[in-house]
């Protein structure tokens, strides 16, 4: 039979405490990406049998304090689950299919991080690839990280699990142990981004997801990064373009994180000549690519005949020395502001006697 899509993008989801935030409806499947969905009962309820072709998605979403992502499921229904940001603050089950025995639920690239010390599942799926799930809950419990019915592989369960993988058996590379080291587990608003000495670096499989949580190309290294974020390398300031002493046009040699140079503060000149004009941002704005961001500066901005060097500060996992996040750049000395209305010479001033 035909199914019908209804696609969901960047939409925020909050308080639904009714079952599901989405119900399901004859013949028609989601589709969710970038959306975030917090302090909900669970996410869609019911989601419609269907085939590979045309299975339920859920990807690059956040969920927050929120008790699983589907419930009441079809027992046929397919599933695709990519870069997933998942954290369950007190005993909750996350990607559950809700059976042991349901193969077509698939789960790719996601991170989880629960503190469950009861018997939930973390993931319970067909298939599960190139996840992170760590429990941070203290004492005992016999919650399960990863139960799929058809295979697991190159995944990372740490922390407080009576069981780490269980179902079909793996197809790949058995799970690390060690902590994944997330940015921040801090509660309510963990950062599940993983550092650079995380173990899950270059130890994923191809699972064929090409874009992770962010949008960063896979891989970046030598293999896939396990979980939804791929560490980024070499993310480093390569040249300015000079447009006018207040404008100049910064390019960078690989996808930065967008909220590290978004912003007019990401953003800082510096100079050694004692009497050049030392520019502040006021705007910034993207290029035709990620890559390319166009910095206006306020007042006269730049001083002709002076070397500048441009910083961004705050470039997310930039590569090698601090010199990396800046580049120096010559103002030719013939470069002349642009022309307003305030800068054309008025006439002199004529006294005429009779």
């Amino acid at each position: 039979f035909a199914v019908s899509t209804v696609e969901l993008v960047g939409i925020k989801f909050t308080n639904w405490s009714y079952n599901a935030v989405l119900k399901s409806m004859a013949g028609v499947r989601y589709v969710a990406s970038q959306c975030t969905i917090e302090d909900s009962s669970s996410f869609i309820e019911r989601p419609p049998a269907g085939g590979f072709s045309t299975p339920t998605i859920i990807t690059r979403c956040k969920f927050r304090n929120t008790d699983r992502i589907f419930v009441n499921t079809n027992s046929d229904f397919h599933g695709l689950v990519t870069n997933v940001d998942y954290y369950a603050a007190a005993n909750k089950s996350c990607i559950d299919s809700e059976n042991n025995h349901r193969l077509n639920l698939i789960v790719k690239q996601c991170s989880i991080l629960t503190r469950d010390s009861i018997s939930n599942f973390a993931i319970r799926a067909g298939i599960v690839e190139n996840c992170i799930v760590r429990n941070a809950a203290d004492g005992s419990g016999s919650a399960t990280a990863i139960h799929a019915k058809g295979s697991f592989s190159n995944n990372s369960v740490s922390g407080l699990f009576a069981n780490v993988e269980v179902g079909g058996g793996t197809a790949g590379v058995a799970a690390i142990t060690s902590n994944p080291l997330f940015t921040s587990e801090a509660d309510p608003n963990p950062n599940l981004i993983i550092q650079s000495t995380s173990p899950c670096i270059d130890a994923g499989k191809d699972t064929g997801i090409t874009i992770d949580f962010l949008g960063t190309a896979r891989p970046q290294g030598s293999a896939f990064d396990i979980g939804a974020y791929e560490l980024q390398i070499g993310v480093c300031l390569t040249g300015v373009t000079i447009n006018s002493l207040t404008s100049v046009t910064a390019t960078l040699d690989n996808d930065p994180i967008v909220s590290t140079v978004d912003d007019p503060t990401d953003w800082t000149f510096s100079t050694t000549s004692p009497l050049a004009n030392i520019p502040t941002a006021i705007a910034v704005t993207q290029g035709s690519t990620i890559r390319e961001w166009t910095v206006t500066l306020a007042g006269e901005g730049l001083s002709a005949g002076v070397t500048y060097v441009l910083t961004a500060p705050n470039l997310a996992n930039s590569s090698g020395a601090s010199t990396c996040k800046s580049f120096s750049f010559a103002v030719p000395s013939n470069l002349a502001p642009t022309a307003s209305e305030h800068d054309f010479p008025k006439p002199p001033l004529e006294i005429v006697t009779h």
